[in-house]
Parts: C-alpha cells; structure tokens; sequence
C-alpha cells in the first residue's frame, strides 16, 4: 500500500528512476499511527532478495530498477 502524496508521487518512478538503498535495508511496513502514515523498518527482513527487490518496488512504488548496496 502507498499513501498518496509520498515523496515519489508524481516522478514516474518505474520509468525514469534507478534507486539505490544500503545493502543493510530492511523491508519496510506501512501502517497509521495517531492519524500519520508511518513507514517502519521490519527488523530481521532483509529487503536485498525479497519479493519487492525483486520486483523493483519500495515504500509502495515501483522504480526502473532497486540496487542494494554493494550490487552492480
């Protein structure tokens, strides 16, 4: 799920961004707290290799392509 208005909206992420995170990032949650959408880093879940890396999606888009840290 992603929020409207996040810090991508608008970009054309899947076309014209190639993203590159720490080879240390985790997947992330998105959820509600107090009314404020808070995205949260699921400890012990690397996202280097997971569904979303994958697929090139993060914090609800999808990118041209995702590289973690150490990756070519």
């Amino acid at each position: 799920m992603k929020p409207p208005g996040g810090i991508f909206e608008g970009c054309g992420t899947r076309w014209m961004i190639d993203l590159v995170l720490s080879g240390e990032q985790n997947q992330m949650s998105f959820s509600q707290v107090e009314g404020k959408d808070v995205w949260t880093a699921d400890d012990g879940q690397p996202y280097k290799g997971s569904s979303g890396h994958m697929y090139s999606q993060f914090l609800g888009y999808t990118f041209r392509s995702v590289t973690c840290g150490g990756e070519h």
